[in-house]
């Protein structure tokens, strides 16, 4: 039914940056070192320019992809500020607080002369005022969707905060993970539980898939692939998974 996630606009920093350069120099020296060894008329030296080759290949292109996935995907998002859903308004920043579409008589985006602001009138008279100086949320579509998911309330108690990402979903899922280490005389797996909403769960699915890639080298088709192509088929499922519909049933009879 949509959701209208806002965070504050984070300014670019030079971590992912140097990541990539980090990359591009283990990538430089493992070839150099490879083709050096290579060069030397010998046979452990030959084992041992494959090694440094095959090493400095592998590293630097991890260095390199995870700084530039760090760049595209996670440069602007800084801490949730707000979020708009068919349940309400959720406010994230400083004091949270939940404001059922039932408790509010208007919402509209405010212009200033240097900055903008949301504000929400309440039943009983009273305001409460976002600051939109610092979000990354276009003006325009804050509007439109204000008066979209005002139109179409649904129950506030469906909403629940992503312990990932700090906002709310109408579809936390429980999911498993492991990293699974595959030496072809052995293996182990070590599994860690998790909860998120489904875009979070896909990035976990994400990260998942691409860990255990040398991990797991020739069962990574038979074994990883199959689970993380269950878990993004399971992140499309709207709705909280059963462990998490049980854990509220449960936190609402240690209130009774």
């Amino acid at each position: 039914m949509g959701q209208v996630n806002v965070s504050e606009q984070r300014p670019l920093d030079r971590a992912p940056w140097r990541m990539v350069a980090a990359g591009f120099l283990v990538l430089g020296l493992g070839v150099s070192a490879g083709f050096a060894c290579r060069a030397v008329k010998d046979g452990w030296m030959l084992v041992a320019g494959v090694s440094l080759f095959t090493a400095g290949l592998i590293f630097g292109l991890a260095f390199i992809y995870k700084g530039l996935t760090w760049l595209v995907f996670f440069r602007l998002k800084g801490a949730p500020v707000f979020s708009v859903h068919p349940g309400g308004i959720h406010i994230l920043g400083g004091t949270p607080r939940l404001l059922p579409w039932s408790g509010i008589r208007s919402a509209e985006v405010r212009e200033g002369t240097e900055t903008s602001w949301l504000v929400v009138t309440l039943e009983d008279d009273t305001t409460c005022t976002v600051d939109l100086g610092a979000c990354a949320i276009d003006r325009e579509r804050l509007r439109r969707e204000l008066t979209r998911l005002a139109a179409v309330p649904t129950s506030v108690d469906r909403w629940l905060v992503c312990p990932a990402c700090g906002f709310p979903s109408d579809s936390l899922k429980t999911y498993t993970i492991f990293v699974f280490l595959f030496l072809f005389v052995m293996g182990s797996a070590q599994r860690t539980r998790g909860i998120g909403c489904p875009k979070c769960m896909r990035r976990q699915t994400t990260e998942f898939l691409r860990v255990n890639f040398l991990a797991a080298n020739v069962c990574w088709p038979f074994v990883v692939l199959p689970w993380g192509i269950w878990l993004m088929a399971r992140s499309l499922v709207h709705g909280h998974s059963r462990e998490v519909l049980d854990t509220i049933r449960d936190a609402g009879s240690d209130k009774r």
